[in-house]
């Protein structure tokens, strides 16, 4: 080990050789647990070294808790340890598109509305500087923009025409939904949707002296179920049975795609729920 921290070795017919670029001296942590030395001419001495514990890490700044002006932008910065190899940021915010992830070391990014964002980054650490293979290690953190850490909202959800959803709102002093189209309530934090097309439903949360507003999405499938195939058939054939129209299919033989083999040995009705 040279006072600059590198590994030299003999290797081959070369009178000395830097096999790695790693500093050994500003981390510990690296050991030798195997050296050979080649007993040939030509055969190059080998060393292995244990991986720095790879640990994805990452801090957050900017105006996130109180009313900001929106858009409004969101740094992060990487603390990760270990030797990372390159960076993958999600910032949970699909609508951004091709904005929503990033590969840079401290990347910022624009938020568009209030909201509930999960962020994730991923740290990986690649076979040129421990393993043989790829290997990473994930740090997620919820960013709460302009609202409280207890406010919860209902996320986007889809029911089938005629049935109903569950919206669901904490965390402010007041609240009230727009528009008031087949609700069960407006001013109220938990009010049941039954639209009969899809609807944008924007809530509005007082929380103190903040008034934010949430989009949230109601999509209503329009089901129309069928089933198709040879309902009669002899004993120990089989036929295939084919639901359509719906968006999944739970049939009462538990199975759930589209098309079923059935091979009943008595009369047997078959049902599906879509």
């Amino acid at each position: 080990v040279g006072e600059d921290g590198n590994l030299y070795g003999v290797g081959g017919s070369k009178k000395g050789g830097n096999l790695s670029v790693m500093n050994l001296t500003t981390d510990t942590s690296y050991n030798v647990f195997n050296f050979t030395a080649g007993p040939t001419f030509g055969q190059s001495d080998m060393a292995s070294f244990s991986c720095i514990n790879l640990e994805a890490g990452f801090t957050v700044s900017g105006n996130t808790q109180s009313c900001p002006t929106f858009p409004t932008t969101i740094s992060f910065t990487d603390t990760s340890e270990g030797f990372v190899s390159h960076l993958k940021w999600d910032f949970g915010d699909p609508v951004s598109g091709s904005n929503n992830t990033s590969t840079l070391h401290n990347p910022t990014h624009s938020y568009s509305a209030p909201g509930i964002y999960t962020v994730k980054l991923i740290a990986y650490a690649s076979s040129n500087n421990c393993m043989s293979v790829y290997y990473s290690d994930t740090a997620t953190y919820t960013l709460f923009i302009g609202a409280s850490v207890n406010t919860t909202i209902t996320k986007d959800t889809a029911i089938c025409k005629g049935d109903s959803a569950f919206l669901h709102a904490s965390g402010g002093t007041s609240y009230s939904w727009s528009p008031s189209y087949n609700l069960s309530c407006v001013n109220c934090p938990n009010p049941i949707a039954t639209p009969d097309t899809t609807t944008l439903y924007d809530l509005t949360i007082v929380n103190n002296t903040c008034t934010l507003i949430f989009p949230l999405k109601v999509t209503v499938h329009d089901v129309n179920a069928s089933i198709s195939g040879n309902d009669t058939i002899c004993k120990g054939e089989s036929t295939t049975l084919t639901a359509t129209g719906g968006y999944t299919y739970l049939w009462s033989n538990s199975q759930e795609t589209s098309s079923i083999n059935v091979s009943p040995f008595s009369t047997k009705t078959y049902t599906v729920t879509t």
